[in-house]
């Protein structure tokens, strides 16, 4: 499981969010499993690129490559049977958070993840889903409402990042101090 305990409320409020304001259908519920798959994926491939230690690659890398491919399966398989189910609308809706997601892995593969930049541009791509998932329930994407509610989950996720990096900062800046 990931160890970003704070990036699990990133994900599940977003979702959580857009499934309550509409009725959810298995295409968003299928993205929703796609998304959590996704996010799932990431503890194994740190692994697997050494992240954790070589320790723990040379422990555990074998079990990391059968989460990641379970999770990536699980990812692609959910998410192409979810664009399947859904609406013209809802399919252009995707492509923002796929953007995102798709440069948030170039990130996590890069090593750049932790920076203020990659925490801001995860956390965007982790309440990014909100959108497609409302309106793959039902909801409007011109929808007064749905706009509203993304854009403050949105600033709300970016906020709590930029306010834990300048607290990591300024922790860092002190010797003998801990996170």
């Amino acid at each position: 499981l990931p160890r970003e305990h704070g990036a699990y409320g990133q994900l599940a409020f977003p979702a959580a969010s857009a499934l309550l304001l509409g009725r959810p259908s298995l295409s968003s519920l299928l993205l929703v499993v796609s998304a959590v798959a996704a996010f799932l994926g990431h503890e194994p491939l740190v692994v697997l690129l050494g992240r954790r230690g070589p320790r723990a690659r040379r422990e555990d890398g074998a079990r990391a490559a059968r989460a990641l491919a379970l999770a990536a399966g699980t990812a692609i398989v959910s998410a192409a049977v979810a664009l399947a189910l859904a609406s013209p609308e809802a399919r252009l809706s995707i492509v923002p958070t796929a953007i995102l997601g798709i440069v948030a892995t170039g990130l996590v593969l890069t090593a750049h993840e932790k920076t203020l930049g990659g925490e801001t541009l995860v956390a965007s791509a982790l309440s990014s889903l909100a959108l497609p998932v409302a309106v793959m329930a039902g909801v409007s994407a011109r929808s007064v409402p749905l706009r509203h509610t993304f854009s403050r989950v949105a600033r709300s996720r970016i906020a709590s990042t930029g306010s834990r990096a300048c607290s990591s900062t300024k922790l860092a800046s002190h010797p003998g101090s801990s996170p």
